[in-house]
């Protein structure tokens, strides 16, 4: 099940799949319910929107990020 979230995070390049660089997302949603491993961890997918070094909204994105990085959640 996806949970709703308004975190904002910022990730570095290590931390999700895929891109290049540093990311900064504002969580929509969290998908718990199908954990992920890669890179001898845990990852979940996430749906958000990426936004600027001003805080403007940039794109919508859906990435793997790595769970420590994650609000708690009931997993």
């Amino acid at each position: 099940m996806a949970q709703s979230s308004t975190h904002v995070v910022v990730l570095a390049e290590r931390d999700y799949c895929y891109g290049r660089g540093e990311l900064t997302l504002r969580i929509g949603r969290v998908d718990y319910a199908h954990p992920v491993r890669y890179d001898n961890d845990t990852f979940y997918k996430v749906h958000g929107v990426q936004l600027s070094w001003t805080g403007a909204d940039v794109a919508e994105r859906e990435v793997l990020v790595r769970a420590r990085l994650l609000p708690r959640s009931d997993r």
